[in-house]
């Protein structure tokens, strides 16, 4: 027991009066001041929820250590006493081993507050270890609003994703991504703004997080995609006969060049036979332009096919254009 320990207690005894309240020390100026550690708390922690506990890992003072206490906006809610604040006869030690103190922030309500972590020594001097503002947030955030549709057909291999924090949580981001096409399901470890679309329906479903950790599977919001093969727009802009009535000249568009190549040909009927004439016309850009040679002019009205073969990511695309023979025109 130090000496200043010994002596209000002998005074206590022998006089039958109180000793110096704590209060009372408190405002005092201790000669003898000690030292507190707290555990670290980093400056990012802004926010808390559920049962907040902070650590005193170190403290200690010429005359000991007898309590350890949190107060939240001025009022005591834990407090560790060490066996001589109960026992005068005892010595008051320097705690050297992590003490926890922990409060139910559902107690506190929502919104700041302001936490005082310290000690109390054993002469009846405080110290304080940490004051902190934090935010006490418990409330769940809801579903995110949508901005892009929920429900969009296209042939684009990715689309964006846009969406909005719900009403009083400015500060809530994507706690979870849930990715799911017609064979598998996949959490996005990254969840952005983006997504890549597989052919078919892909469903992204997306749970929010608060800035104090708060979430709820079951406020999800889902967008529906539908990815389709790209139509090439295929056009033909030019089908005419020469006036020889052996030549046609064939001429089109593409709105997507994802092939050089576009098949064509004529059929002309002659008679009971149907002739067909077919190449291949090379696009340059967006176009194309070829001549077809017919065997004879001895037809009436030939028809123009172009058609640009389809894959995995664009479809099949025929256009048809009828011609009629310059030479049999009025016949």
């Amino acid at each position: 027991m130090t000496r200043s320990r010994h002596i209000f207690a002998l005074a206590g005894i022998l006089l039958g009066c109180l000793a110096l309240p704590a209060a009372a020390a408190a405002q005092a100026t201790d000669p003898y001041p000690g030292f507190v550690q707290l555990e670290y708390v980093r400056p990012s922690v802004t926010h808390l929820k559920g049962v907040a506990a902070f650590r005193v890992v170190r403290a200690t003072d010429p005359s000991g250590i007898a309590s350890v206490w949190m107060r939240v906006d001025g009022a005591e809610v834990a407090s560790v006493p060490q066996p001589c604040a109960a026992d005068l006869s005892l010595p008051c030690d320097d705690i050297l081993a992590p003490v926890a103190l922990a409060v139910d922030t559902t107690r506190l309500g929502e919104g700041p507050h302001t936490f005082v972590v310290g000690t109390t020594d054993g002469d009846g001097y405080e110290r304080i270890g940490m004051t902190r503002s934090f935010t006490v947030d418990n409330t769940v955030p809801g579903a995110a609003v949508p901005v892009t549709p929920l429900q969009l057909t296209t042939a684009a291999a990715s689309v964006e994703l846009r969406w909005q924090a719900p009403p009083g949580e400015p500060e809530a981001a994507v706690a979870k991504m849930t990715i799911c096409t017609a064979v598998r399901c996949w959490n996005d470890p990254h969840p952005g703004g983006t997504v890549q679309l597989s052919m078919g329906v892909t469903r992204v479903s997306i749970v929010l997080r608060d800035a104090a950790g708060n979430s709820d599977p079951s406020k999800v919001t889902t967008w529906t995609f539908t990815r389709v093969r790209a139509d090439p727009g295929l056009s033909i802009t030019t089908a005419v006969a020469r006036a020889d009535g052996r030549t046609i000249t064939v001429g089109g568009l593409l709105n997507i060049p994802h092939t050089n190549h576009v098949s064509v040909s004529v059929r002309a009927r002659y008679g009971r036979r149907t002739r067909t004439v077919r190449t291949i016309a090379v696009t340059s850009g967006y176009g194309f332009r070829t001549e077809l040679g017919l065997p004879s002019a001895r037809w009436r009205i030939a028809t123009v096919i172009a058609r640009v073969a389809g894959n995995s990511r664009y479809l099949t695309v025929e256009k048809r254009e009828q011609v009629r023979n310059p030479r049999r025109r009025g016949r």
